[in-house]
């Protein structure tokens, strides 16, 4: 009579093949799932950086051709300019600002017949250009001919450039972090030092 010598698994090995393999499955897993995050956080910072820099656009197309400064404070930059698009012969007030986490900008068109026009404030149109801005109260600061910063209050007529300053944040409790984003912007029409 034969005896078979056949090898097989034990309990205890089989137990141990399937914790291993447990273990290494949840590695795994949390690996992909933390790639997941970081893409996601990539792709929210790479979406904030390119709303600001719309807003920086938009910003530094319109005020640099600022013909008056009318408001100079560190929430609001109104001015006169002329935009493509306009249809008299006067420059549209233009206003940048910020309300409820939202950085805006209006546009008066001129009224009346010239050589004195109107500027009625209940026909300002208001476009949001970028949400989630958490420094509201500070995005603009005021330099004179020199290049030296204007300090509070600001005289308008002193005005010959602006440094626009935005930071975009999402949801500030999560990641990834604010993003920051600066520009000046010369006031080509103001300029007394040529």
């Amino acid at each position: 009579m034969k005896i078979s010598t056949k090898k097989a698994f034990t309990l205890v090995e089989m137990t141990f093949v399937i914790l291993l393999l447990g273990v290494i499955g949840i590695v795994v897993a949390t690996m992909i799932v933390r790639g997941f995050q970081s893409y996601r956080y990539g792709q929210e910072a790479i979406s904030s950086q390119e709303e600001a820099a719309k807003a920086m656009r938009d910003f530094e197309k319109n005020a640099r051709g600022s013909t008056q400064v009318i408001a100079s404070t560190a929430d609001t930059y109104e001015f006169y300019a002329y935009l493509l698009g306009d249809e008299q012969p006067a420059p549209s007030k233009v206003r940048y600002f910020s309300e409820n986490g939202e950085f805006k900008k209006g546009i008066i068109e001129p009224t009346g017949p010239g050589p004195v026009f109107n500027y009625p404030p209940e026909e300002e149109n208001v476009s949001m250009i970028i949400k989630n801005v958490t420094n509201g109260s500070d995005l603009f600061r005021y330099f004179n001919d020199t290049s030296s910063q204007i300090s509070d209050p600001v005289p308008t007529d002193a005005v010959r450039m602006v440094q626009f300053q935005i930071m975009v944040d999402k949801d500030p409790n999560k990641s990834p972090d604010a993003v920051t984003t600066i520009t000046r912007v010369n006031l080509r029409n103001l300029k007394t030092n040529l």
